[in-house]
């Protein structure tokens, strides 16, 4: 079984899955080392404190109580500069992290998602040929069909469409069209797949954004089955490329 693999390139660069996690792991790691820092600090004016203290000899009576315990004074406010530290940063962290999985739903409830489905499957000497627009081929064979597709959002809101990827090269083709949630494209196209055997797959891929100006690629398989069933399509579910909404 062969299948046509090809990678996307976004101006020049391969893309990659974003981790969004690293902020806040790097945050953590700054935070624990202030810490560390604070405490090391501490210690090292506590026992300064001390040494002052067990030079001289003091009473209770020339001297006040909280002098007496200077070193516990400083370690109070320490203690309470520490979490209030701890506090903040802590507030911090949940205020972006409620914001980023709000911005998350709001995507998600207005997600777009395209699904191909064949109508037909043409003879190359098919007139239907002349009446709807050519899009591509997919991958190299000795065989060839027509296949005559059409292109409807079934997601939350409008898709916006950029280009097709079908492996011929890195940037795609150009492919401008605008699909509004619950509506078709408003024509049909057709694909000339290629295949040397039965059960091959080839792969076809969409690129779009939503109203969020949020980028998506998404994944189409066209497996080649026998003579009878010819050719299905499988959706696969939209991968986020970029976001503005952060």
């Amino acid at each position: 079984m062969s299948k046509n693999k090809f990678t996307m390139t976004r101006l020049g660069h391969q893309y990659k899955t974003k981790n969004r996690n690293k902020n806040y792991i790097l945050e953590l790691i700054l935070l624990m080392l202030l810490i560390v820092l604070i405490f090391d600090s501490y210690k090292g004016f506590d026992n300064y404190i001390r040494e002052i203290l067990q030079i001289k000899s003091y009473s209770s009576e020339n001297i006040s109580t909280w002098i007496s315990s200077l070193s516990s004074y400083w370690g109070g406010i320490l203690g309470g500069l520490v979490s209030g530290i701890i506090s903040f940063f802590g507030i911090l962290i949940t205020i972006r992290y409620y914001r980023s999985n709000d911005v998350i739903n709001k995507i998600l409830e207005n997600q777009p998602f395209l699904n191909l489905k064949v109508v037909s499957v043409l003879n190359s000497n098919d007139n239907n040929l002349l009446k709807n627009d050519y899009l591509c081929e997919l991958g190299i064979g000795k065989h060839s069909v027509d296949v005559l597709i059409e292109i409807e959002n079934i997601g939350k809101n409008f898709a916006r469409t950029l280009v097709y990827h079908n492996g011929n090269n890195i940037g795609g083709f150009a492919f401008n069209h605008v699909i509004n949630s619950g509506m078709k494209l408003d024509r049909t196209v057709y694909i000339k797949v290629n295949f040397n055997d039965f059960n091959e797959i080839k792969n076809f891929q969409l690129q779009y954004f939503d109203c969020f100006m949020t980028e998506y690629i998404q994944n189409f398989t066209f497996n080649i089955k026998n003579q009878k069933e010819k050719l299905s399509i499988e959706c696969d579910y939209p991968i986020e490329i970029d976001r503005v909404l952060k």
